[in-house]
């Protein structure tokens, strides 16, 4: 999410539309997974338990990013972190995230942008989105009823998603 501000603010001749979902500028002490601690508890805990046998810290990570999760759901998405990170790797990319802050590009930004967060996501929280979205010129804001990061696909937040994706992506452009 942070780089495609940065593309869209350093290189507006390239972007002609934007979609953030799940996103913020700034994410050090915003709430959120990370909250006032800045992610080093969770980065801790990635480094002393994610590549173990027993699930259990990447169940917290699957809890706190689709908490509507079925249990299938769950246990894939845990099979996902075990397959895709390593221990240091995730304990890395915890630490570099809450350090992200790239408010200061938004009010560059000039293509029509559409952010889409879900008000119980508590991976990144809701406010962060909508202070995107109030720094970005023209953002059109739309909050989904969701407590999950990751929306399913059998939760009502999925269609509004797409029938906003939709509408955004068939108006015509702005000039």
């Amino acid at each position: 999410m942070p780089a495609s501000l940065a593309v869209a603010a350093a290189h507006p001749e390239r972007v002609t539309r934007l979609v953030l979902f799940g996103g913020f500028a700034r994410l050090r002490f915003s709430g959120g997974l990370y909250g006032a601690s800045g992610g080093a508890p969770f980065a801790a805990l990635i480094e002393a338990g994610w590549g173990k046998d027993n699930p259990a810290v990447r169940q917290l990570f699957s809890t706190l990013f689709v908490p509507g999760a079925t249990r299938e759901q769950s246990d894939w998405y845990n099979e996902l972190q075990a397959r895709t990170a390593s221990p240091a790797q995730a304990a890395r990319t915890m630490r570099a995230v809450a350090e992200i802050d790239v408010e200061a590009l938004l009010p560059a930004i000039r293509a029509p942008t559409l952010v889409l967060h879900a008000r119980g996501d508590a991976v990144a929280a809701h406010r962060q989105a909508v202070a995107m979205a109030a720094g970005i010129r023209g953002a059109r804001m739309v909050s989904l009823d969701s407590p999950n990061h990751v929306l399913l696909e059998d939760e009502p937040a999925w269609p509004a998603f797409l029938a906003e994706l939709r509408q955004f992506l068939d108006e015509e452009p702005a000039g």
